[in-house]
């Protein structure tokens, strides 16, 4: 029986309103079903009515391109019937998006929370409305929320609210990690501890990255509830440090993970910072004098490749020429073939963020790098010359380099911004912010000729606020928003 025959049922055994209920929590797993099963409810209500009755369309339809969601009707009849017709059109076209172009809900989502960064919330909304993956749209919900609890606007806690309603009837979904980080740190920014914490500590589904991504989201929750019960968060960073001095790390092991803390709370307790520190060095010598000998893979050559990025990163301040021995080793380890999404790219962005700028350009382009791969690179590389935060969200972009994006936030918490490159082949330095801007805008422009522009928008946010205008001009125009 289908969901539209099961509607029709309980519709006529006088349960409609638990027909409802169910169609609403099913629409995030299962829209299409969920937008026929609300269509043939919409068109048993109708019945009371003969003229509505003979309107009601016998399939659910496409629906009008700009319909939006009525208030909720407290009785049945024909205004709750078109109320109903609408919101199955609403998860429709939901449905038809999500299996026509994931990619495009990511740049919708993207530009959505650059949108809400610049004060432009209604706007913001409208185009996380309009993204059809579920995890995706409640990464861009969180975002919105992230935005709005900055500028203390009341709309923070119902967005974060709406996110994490997504996200909890969610399970086997590409972006579901992304997702739950966000909305983690979403709700803790809105003093939800409880919710965020909840949240964070689900991790028993098959996309998750063992327990990397669970850590991810107890650092994203600990940073948001930073500002309303600055003792929780304390309680989560201390309660991962541990398991990191234990030896509990998940994939990525304890050197990335003192990493991701760093970034997490280093800024707000620079005595912790240290000592985040000094483990990951620790952790990173035992690992290289383990050698070739170690029973496990992963420590192929005495380490591996994200254990010399990040060392490379964590020495470049206080010990150039050790930064340059560990980004060495990197390279030789991915040379070697070393498995790891922390790969050529990360490789480029530590050869720029340490001065080399040619190396960089020539090591993306001996390693067959794809236009996406440079955009990212190139929009990490802007962010950081300029000290520009990019996306608030703790895990980085959705759909990007969650790595990439981890060591351009270590690399600006770490490197003095006097010692940050200004220009592709040159050697010049420069405490200049003009000269800086006038960079990063260069960078920013070759990204935009790839189909990742959308990348860019929360670096143009601060930089060029009008470029996303325009960004938003366009995509409204494409999807018939903009009257």
């Amino acid at each position: 029986m289908g969901a539209a025959a099961v509607a029709r049922a309980l519709a006529g055994a006088g349960r409609g309103r638990q027909a409802e209920a169910l169609l609403r929590s099913a629409a995030a797993r299962h829209p299409w079903a969920a937008a026929e099963g609300l269509a043939a409810l919409a068109r048993h209500h109708a019945a009371a009515d003969p003229e509505r009755a003979a309107n009601a369309p016998e399939h659910t339809p496409d629906g009008p391109e700009h319909a939006t969601d009525a208030p909720e009707h407290t009785a049945d009849g024909p205004e709750h019937a078109a109320h109903l017709m609408r919101e199955a059109e609403s998860v429709a076209r939901r449905s038809s998006r999500e299996a026509g172009d994931p990619d495009q809900d990511i740049q919708f989502a993207v530009l959505a929370t650059a949108l809400a960064d610049l004060g432009h919330s209604d706007d913001a909304e409208r185009l996380a409305d309009a993204v059809g993956t579920p995890s995706v749209r409640a990464w861009a919900l969180a975002g919105l929320a992230m935005a709005c609890a900055e500028a203390e606007d009341p709309d923070a806690l119902r967005l974060a609210c709406a996110a994490a309603e997504i996200i909890e009837n969610l399970t086997d979904t590409p972006f579901l990690d992304d997702a739950r980080v966000a909305v983690a740190q979403a709700l803790g920014c809105v003093g939800a501890a409880e919710r965020a914490m909840r949240l964070a500590h689900t991790r028993d589904h098959p996309w998750s990255r063992a327990g990397q991504a669970h850590d991810e989201a107890l650092m994203a929750a600990a940073m948001g509830l930073w500002a309303y019960e600055p003792a929780a968060a304390t309680a989560i960073v201390d309660t991962v440090e541990g398991r990191f001095v234990r030896g509990d790390a998940g994939l990525e092991g304890p050197v990335v993970g003192y990493a991701g803390l760093m970034v997490a709370v280093g800024h707000l307790y620079p005595e912790r910072g240290r000592r985040l520190a000094q483990y990951a060095h620790r952790a990173a010598w035992r690992k290289r004098a383990l050698g070739t000998g170690a029973p496990d893979s992963r420590y192929h050559q005495g380490g591996r490749p994200q254990d010399a990025l990040v060392m490379s990163v964590l020495t470049a301040a206080a010990d150039p020429g050790g930064a340059e021995e560990w980004l060495a080793q990197a390279e030789t380890l991915l040379e070697a073939g070393s498995s790891t999404r922390w790969g050529v790219a990360c490789l480029a962005f530590v050869h720029a963020a340490l001065g080399d700028r040619q190396t960089a350009l020539n090591t993306m382009s001996q390693g067959g790098v794809d236009g996406w791969t440079r955009a990212e690179v190139f929009t990490e590389l802007a962010a950081y010359v300029t000290d520009v935060r990019s996306t608030p969200v703790f895990g980085g972009t959705v759909g990007a380099s969650a790595e990439l994006s981890l060591l351009r936030r270590l690399a600006s918490l770490l490197i003095p911004a006097d010692n940050r490159p200004v220009d592709i082949a040159g050697e010049g330095r420069t405490h200049d912010p003009a000269a800086r801007r006038e960079f990063a805008l260069y960078l920013l422009m070759d990204a935009l000729t790839h189909h990742s522009w959308h990348l860019t928008a929360p670096v143009f946010a601060d930089l060029a606020p009008e470029v996303v205008l325009s960004m938003r001009d366009v995509v409204f125009e494409h999807l018939g928003l903009d009257d």
